[in-house]
C-alpha cells in the first residue's frame, strides 16, 4: 500500500461533526469518522469527492515548485501558498493526517487553478528534478515521461474541477493524506 491523498467536499454541519467526532480522540469515533468518509465516496457524484492516488506529491511540485515537506510559508508567493493549503489544508483536524481547506480560502484556490496552464508546465517539465526532490513516490526515473505527463493533466483537471463544484456550493474541503 501507499500514501494516497483524498479531497472531501463538506457542508457546515458535517465539518462540525467531523470536528466532535474527531476530538474524542478513540478509536470508536475515529472509525465513525473515516465511515461517514466512505459514505461520501460511495454515494456521491465526483462532485464531493476526489483523490489524487500516489501523485499527490508530483502534482504539488509540478504546480509550486515545493515539494511536500517545505511547509515553511514565508518561502512562497501567495499563489504558491494557496495551492499548498490545496493539497494541505490550513487546519489539522487530527494528528493522524486529516486537514482543513477553510471556505474563505476555496476562492483564492479556484483562481489560483484557473490560471494554471497545465500544458505549459508539463510541455518544460524536468522529471529528474522530481527524482532530485525526492518525491513520493519513487516513480519520476523509472516511467514513462508521457505517460506521467498524462496521468498528471489528469489529476490536475479533476483537482481544478472538485475545487471549482467546493466553491460553487460553499463547501469547506477536508484533506486525508495517509
Amino acid at each position: 500500500m501507499g500514501i494516497y491523498a483524498s479531497y472531501y467536499a463538506l457542508d457546515d454541519n458535517q465539518v462540525k461533526e467531523f470536528k466532535a467526532l474527531l476530538s474524542e480522540d478513540n478509536d470508536d469515533t475515529v472509525e465513525q469518522f473515516y465511515e461517514c468518509l466512505e459514505e461520501i465516496e460511495d454515494n456521491d457524484n465526483d462532485e464531493n469527492y476526489t483523490d489524487l492516488d500516489k501523485l499527490w506529491d508530483g502534482l504539488h511540485f509540478l504546480l509550486t515548485g515545493f515539494d511536500s515537506d517545505d511547509d515553511y510559508n514565508a518561502n512562497k508567493t501567495p499563489e504558491q501558498l494557496a495551492l499548498y493549503y490545496a493539497f494541505f489544508g490550513n487546519n489539522t483536524l487530527s494528528d493522524e493526517g486529516v486537514y482543513l481547506v477553510d471556505d474563505n480560502k476555496l476562492a483564492d484556490i479556484v483562481k489560483v487553478l484557473e490560471n494554471i496552464n497545465i500544458d505549459e508546465l508539463l510541455n518544460n517539465v524536468d522529471f529528474e528534478k522530481f527524482a532530485e526532490a525526492d518525491l513520493y513516490p519513487d516513480i519520476w526515473y523509472n516511467e514513462d515521461k508521457d505517460d506521467l505527463a498524462d496521468e498528471l493533466k489528469g489529476y490536475f483537471e479533476t483537482f481544478k474541477q472538485f475545487y471549482q463544484n467546493a466553491l460553487k456550493n460553499n463547501r469547506c474541503v477536508c484533506v486525508i493524506i495517509g
